[in-house]
């Protein structure tokens, strides 16, 4: 009986021995390289394997370019894109500029809040977040540089006013080159000075276009910023801006301001064009009138009274009064003779009135210039 115990104790320590010793498949995501009763290796970070039985670390397949995996990954599936990276078309592929994503996994990437931007590709983090050049603030409320100033660089720096009373044409410069000369002056971009516009010329926009001159016989007033600041000078009419024309003969201008020529007054006469002054109206010779506006010596007229000696000169400016006995009304011609029965004792005389009729018993003499008694025998 203990002998056939004992024979049973060694035909279950074999039993135990051959149970103990079977060899079992590595499972999937591990591996063994060598042989022996070690345990199998998993695969490591980054890496998987889908099978069972690997033999070798070679076997582990690489989860791809910026995927990661845990260790002993057992598929595919279990790789996915680093932070910084998003899936496109089984790729993991970096979150472009303007961008981020701050974990590990397929999602979409993160977009920066309006006019913030990223430095580079990849980002992880919000924080990577900047205003972008032209916007100053936090990454979370950038707000654009005000017209007249730039910003570079992005960031929260502020913006940079322009100097010399520049300016830029709109919100959001990112250079200083944006800053210009105002209109009614001129100078290369940047910050150099700004020349104003001399007189006579004007600039109507900004930048570092040269001022343009105003048309002929019109100036302008320094720092003029429009062609209409451009005005006819004296002796010239026409619009704001030109064209201007000389004023005509019996006429003058002399002012800037107005569009129109004055004309010489009565008794004044101008013959040539473009008069400044109302002195370059000449005045008739004396005793003379001409009408407005008259552009010669020849439209002066002897007034009332008075002729031209000898009065074949119809051209001749002198004027001299009627003789006594006669009359002249205005105009070119000789004095007329008062009609009989009438005389006129003064020179000068300015119309038939001029003659009165001569007493009872009187007639007029000859020349008209006085009454003598009738004769005797006679009456009148």
């Amino acid at each position: 009986m203990r002998y056939l115990g004992f024979v049973l104790f060694i035909l279950g320590l074999h039993v135990h021995r051959a149970v103990a010793q079977t060899c079992q498949v590595c499972p999937a995501g591990k591996y063994k390289a060598i042989s022996g009763n070690v345990a199998c290796t998993v695969c490591p970070m980054d890496t998987y394997y889908a099978l069972s039985g690997a033999t070798s670390a070679n076997s582990c397949a690489t989860c791809g370019a910026n995927a990661i995996s845990g260790n002993g990954s057992t598929s595919s599936a279990a790789c996915s894109c680093k932070a910084g990276y998003t899936r496109v078309s089984g790729l993991c592929q970096a979150c472009d500029t303007g961008k981020y994503k701050t974990s590990a996994g397929d999602g979409v990437c993160t977009s920066c809040l309006g006019f913030a931007s990223t430095a580079s590709t990849a980002s992880t983090s919000a924080d990577s977040c900047q205003c972008n050049a032209g916007y100053t603030g936090a990454a979370t409320s950038c707000s654009a540089c005000a017209a007249g100033s730039w910003k570079s660089t992005t960031g929260s720096a502020t913006c940079t006013g322009c100097v010399n009373s520049r300016t830029t044409l709109a919100s959001a410069a990112t250079d200083i080159s944006a800053c210009e000369c105002p209109a009614g002056s001129s100078g290369a971009n940047g910050d150099g000075t700004c020349t104003a516009c001399a007189s006579g010329t004007f600039k109507a926009v900004s930048g570092a276009a040269v001022c343009t001159a105003c048309a002929a016989q019109s100036s302008s007033p320094p720092s003029s910023t429009s062609d209409l600041a451009c005005l006819c000078v004296p002796g010239y009419f026409g619009a704001a801006g030109g064209p201007c024309n000389p004023c005509g003969a019996g006429t003058y201008k002399d002012t800037t301001a107005g569009s129109t020529c004055t004309v010489c007054p009565s008794s004044k006469y101008y013959a040539g064009t473009a008069a400044s002054s109302p002195s370059q109206c000449t005045a008739c010779t004396p005793d003379s009138t001409s009408g407005a506006g008259s552009t010669a010596a020849s439209d002066c007229k002897c007034t009332a009274g008075f002729y031209t000696f000898p009065f074949v000169n119809a051209t001749s400016t002198t004027c001299v009064p009627c003789l006594a006995g006669t009359f002249k009304l205005y105009g070119e011609g000789a004095c007329s003779l008062c009609p009989s029965g009438k005389y006129a004792s003064a020179s000068g005389g300015n119309a038939p009135e001029s003659c009165l009729m001569c007493p009872n018993n009187t007639y007029s003499m000859t020349n008209r210039s006085q009454c003598q008694n009738c004769p005797a025998n006679s009456y009148a």
